[in-house]
C-alpha cells in the first residue's frame, strides 16, 4: 500500500499505530498533512532560488 509506505516514511505515523489506534479517515488526513508539506516545501525552495 503506497499510501501507508508514504505516511510511515514521513514519520508522521508508525505501522503499529496505523493499524491499531489510527484508522483510514486519519490515514487520509496523515496523506493531506504531507501532500501539504511537500507543496509548501516546494513553494519554499522555489522562492530561495529565485532570491539567489
Amino acid at each position: 500500500m503506497p499510501s501507508i509506505a508514504a505516511v510511515v516514511s514521513a514519520r508522521l505515523a508508525t505501522k503499529a499505530e496505523l493499524s491499531t489506534a489510527l484508522g483510514v479517515h486519519d490515514l487520509y488526513e496523515l496523506l493531506e498533512i504531507l501532500q501539504v508539506d511537500s507543496h509548501n516545501a516546494y513553494i519554499a525552495n522555489d522562492y530561495a532560488r529565485s532570491r539567489s
